[in-house]
């Protein structure tokens, strides 16, 4: 929540590519496949044809020299595209995740949700390691923990709202109300240009 208000612009131009101060922000630091593929920043030129190949990168100057990939990888998890997309984590994590870090302890509950985050970004980038489409959010690192309350409570009953006419609140098991969110996650991922880590 820090970072989406105080720290990731949200308007604005960013006058070294003259694009929105937004757009750079996520570009210098979200996790990007192609290069975590070469280890090294992507050029202007593999971002501008989206083609991570070596044409790509010939004379082609690295778009932010100084970035280190792999720390890209954990800034991801900070980032957000949209105050819904915050607010989507926040509340699955305000709702599973105080479960999980009381099982787990607080540095135990820490080390997992980064294992699961960075486990996310490695499927992510085994689906499609050549993608020039950076990629943030914390839903990997929420599904992670979510995964881990299923395991531990999957007959737990959790207050649910279902929207159909009206507002029904009803409570649900565990395993049903988590097989619809991943279900939902899973139909969403087809979506190859929304940069969000479902």
């Amino acid at each position: 929540v820090f970072v989406y208000f105080l720290v990731q612009p949200h308007s604005g131009v960013d006058t070294r590519l003259g694009t929105s101060r937004d757009t750079a922000f996520t570009l210098e630091h979200a996790a990007i496949p192609c290069e975590l593929r070469q280890g090294e920043p992507a050029t202007v030129q593999e971002l501008v044809t989206g083609s991570c190949t070596a044409e790509a990168q010939a004379d082609s100057p690295e778009i932010f020299p100084e970035k280190n990939v792999w720390l890209a990888v954990f800034e991801s998890m900070f980032l957000h595209g949209s105050i819904l997309h915050l607010a989507g984590n926040m509340l699955f994590l305000w709702i599973f995740g105080n479960n999980v870090e009381d099982h787990f302890g607080h540095i135990g509950f820490t080390l997992f949700y980064f294992f699961a985050g960075v486990a996310a970004m490695g499927a992510h980038y085994l689906a499609d390691s050549g993608s020039t489409q950076p990629v943030i959010g914390a839903s990997g690192a929420i599904a992670g923990v979510m995964g881990a309350y299923l395991v531990l409570w999957p007959r737990a009953r959790v207050l649910t709202v279902i929207a159909l006419l009206l507002f029904l609140p009803v409570y649900l098991p565990a395993a049903v109300l988590l097989a619809i969110w991943f279900g939902s996650q899973f139909v969403t991922s087809f979506n190859p240009n929304s940069g969000v880590a479902w």
